[in-house]
């Protein structure tokens, strides 16, 4: 019986069997599969029947036992490239930043983020684990189509508020309209991150080990941060030396206090480990924290419009976007 054997072998050919020569016995004829074959199955195709059942697989037990028949293709599949389950595929993880050992690195899965520390000789003595970062590409993709979906609303509050508004003082004048859709133009070119939001107190000396790991997950612990930003409504945007103890309305009084055109009712700090802390005036008496963003916003309480517009975008710097984006934004 002539069969063809193709694939991961060392002999591609075409082979005479004895009847009742199994499928291994032709993988012999063929010099034995080669070193980068999946040991666990091979595929058997056989024009000449008459079931039309195409590729069959067949395990690396049942071949030692099923007959060939003439005219059968077998194929040995090479594990480089193959298709397998998740839970047969290795992870890809990159870890950088304040480990002893950074780099990329595999893991079996079900790995956990302790796995990846100890591989990567665990944290130095400079680290922040509060502040670390964590990006996963299904959060990215689930934060896109939620930053998609607000950005549709604000285009939606564009085109119906002029109908909609019964004070026509509060209607949008053109040059308004214009500048809002320079900042929705300015949110569409913004990606989300993927962050994963860990709420760890400012002092862990760890991060969570427990958590498992996802392919191509990335890991960044950030050196521990010396300085608080303030941005917005102040005189002088900067960022100042952090010391222990200070609140935010410490460093605002540092940029030189709230301006008139500031929005104290709406202050929101954007803390290092990716949370935001909006709590209105009472924002100013929360404590500082290493490495916190304030920003102080144009007071937009200008009507109906303005309000929802406010509403709609607000829910945007909830870890959507990076806190370059917001700051980028608002300046």
């Amino acid at each position: 019986e002539q069969v063809a054997v193709t694939g991961s072998v060392n002999r591609e050919a075409i082979f005479e069997l004895a009847p009742n020569e199994t499928l291994s016995d032709a993988l012999l004829y063929a010099g034995g599969v080669n070193t980068i074959a999946d040991r666990s199955r091979l595929m058997v195709f056989d024009p000449l029947g008459q079931s039309g059942a195409g590729w069959e697989e067949i395990s690396a037990a049942d071949a030692q036992t099923r007959p060939a028949k003439r005219g059968e293709i077998i194929r040995v599949v090479s594990n480089a490239g193959i298709a397998r389950p998740l839970q047969q595929q290795s992870l890809l993880v990159t870890i950088g930043g304040e480990v002893a050992k950074p780099g990329r690195y595999y893991f079996r899965p079900g790995a956990t983020l302790d796995e990846v520390l100890q591989r990567a000789g665990g944290l130095t003595g400079e680290a922040f684990p509060y502040a670390s970062v964590i990006t996963r590409e299904s959060v990215r993709q689930q934060q896109r189509a939620s930053f998609e979906r607000a950005i549709e609303d604000v285009e939606m509050l564009l085109t119906a508020q002029p109908l909609t508004s019964v004070d026509r003082a509060q209607r949008v004048q053109p040059a308004n309209i214009e500048l809002i859709r320079s900042v929705v133009g300015q949110m569409r070119e913004r990606e989300p991150t993927g962050r994963l939001v860990f709420d760890l107190p400012v002092n862990a000396v760890n991060l969570p080990g427990e958590l498992i790991l996802e392919n191509n997950d990335t890991i960044y612990v950030p050196p521990r941060p010396v300085t608080v930003g303030v941005f917005g409504a102040v005189p002088t945007p900067a960022s100042f030396a952090y010391t222990d103890g200070r609140q935010i309305r410490d460093y605002v009084n540092l940029a030189g206090g709230i301006q008139k055109l500031g929005d104290k009712g709406e202050i929101f700090v954007v803390r290092a480990n990716g949370t935001v802390l909006a709590d209105g005036k009472r924002t100013l008496n929360a404590k500082a924290l290493p490495g916190d963003l304030v920003f102080i916003p144009i007071d937009a309480n200008r009507g109906e419009f303005w309000a929802r517009l406010r509403d709609i975008t607000g829910s945007l710097f909830g870890g959507l976007i990076g806190l370059a984006s917001v700051k980028t934004i608002v300046e």
